[in-house]
């Protein structure tokens, strides 16, 4: 019977060793992420300006256009950005009635956005989930920064041009990704 336990167990590693353990790679995502409340991440918001017209409730937020002919809306942190560094990313849901660009910026390089999937990727008119992973989902938008410094996250920004009056852009259940 001690043999029988002892092949069983030489079977256990040699097992792990061909097939490997994934724990710990960037792309395994924690099942249990952190609630990202807007107004404690993003305390400096304009929230009524000509370029946007932002709400914030917990998790959720919402943006109309404001004056402009183009929508802006930029939630904003200043001195250096929130400190991201504990997380990989951020999940939320979002929907919208124009097609949008969702871009992050970073205090280290002020010029440069970073984008979620590309330009024009945010279309969806019914509720819809996005994750991004810092490393693996952000292309560069503008700017000559060679990586997003979640460091010093220091903005959202969600674009959209042209606008109408019934222009919106919701985002609701936004949680950081461990």
């Amino acid at each position: 019977m001690k043999k029988f336990f002892g092949i069983m167990a030489l079977l256990a590693v040699f097992m792990l060793i061909v097939i490997g353990c994934q724990a710990g790679t960037d792309d395994n995502v924690d099942s249990d992420p952190v609630e990202l409340l807007f107004d404690e991440v993003f305390p400096d918001t304009e929230f009524d300006s000509a370029k946007a017209i932002i709400a914030f409730d917990g998790s959720s937020m919402t943006a109309i256009p404001g004056t402009e002919k183009e929508m802006n809306a930029d939630l904003f942190r200043a001195g250096g950005g929130f400190n991201a560094s504990a997380y990989k990313g951020i999940k939320f849901e979002y929907r919208t009635t124009n097609q949008a660009n969702f871009g992050l910026q970073d205090s280290a390089d002020p010029n440069s956005i970073w984008l979620i999937i590309n330009w024009g990727a945010f279309t969806e008119k019914e509720w819809t989930e996005v994750e991004c992973i810092f490393s693996r989902d952000l292309i560069n938008g503008w700017g000559e920064s060679t990586s997003f410094n979640k460091s010093k996250f220091e903005k959202i920004w969600i674009g959209i041009n042209p606008v109408n009056e019934s222009t919106i852009f919701e985002v609701r259940d936004m949680y950081w990704i461990k």
